[in-house]
């Protein structure tokens, strides 16, 4: 397995994953979140095994650089591939890129947060394995009736 930085050419791999996660219609809805996401600093990284990708994970910068945090976006992979430790994988190459990215700007990364509907347990006991913790829950947020969980970590 090869952990590296998603290129725009990784959109069609990342959009067949990104389709069976998110909620999203398409290949194409798929490819346009992600090219559009990219164009925003939206920072991908994945999980290949030659040509094919069995996983993703994307980051973001929140607010100012000297706010020192970044969000979780998207991690996802490939039901082919899950429960062989990729996910966590993709997380610490992740967290390295930002680390990397706030000490070019002259800070360093404090905290990381991320999101998920209180309904998903797969994801709330991923985040909790990779050192999350449960900061606040949003009643009805996205959707009624559907809670929605911040988790984050320091650093």
């Amino acid at each position: 397995m090869e952990l590296r930085r998603a290129a725009l050419d990784d959109a069609k791999g990342i959009a067949r994953i990104m389709k069976e996660g998110y909620n999203i219609d398409t290949i194409a809805d798929a490819e346009g979140v992600f090219t559009d996401e990219m164009e925003r600093f939206h920072r991908y990284v994945v999980a290949t095994m030659g040509y094919d990708i069995m996983g993703f994970a994307s980051w973001t910068l929140r607010d100012l650089p000297r706010h020192e945090l970044a969000e979780l976006r998207r991690i996802a992979i490939h039901k082919e591939h899950r429960h062989k430790g990729i996910g966590a994988g993709l997380f610490y190459y992740l967290v390295q890129d930002a680390k990397r990215y706030y000490h070019e700007q002259g800070f360093r990364l404090r905290k990381m947060f991320t999101t998920c509907h209180a309904s998903n347990n797969v994801a709330r006991a991923f985040y909790e394995k990779i050192g999350f913790k449960l900061e606040a829950t949003l009643k009805d947020h996205y959707y009624e009736g559907e809670d929605e969980c911040i988790y984050s970590t320091f650093f």
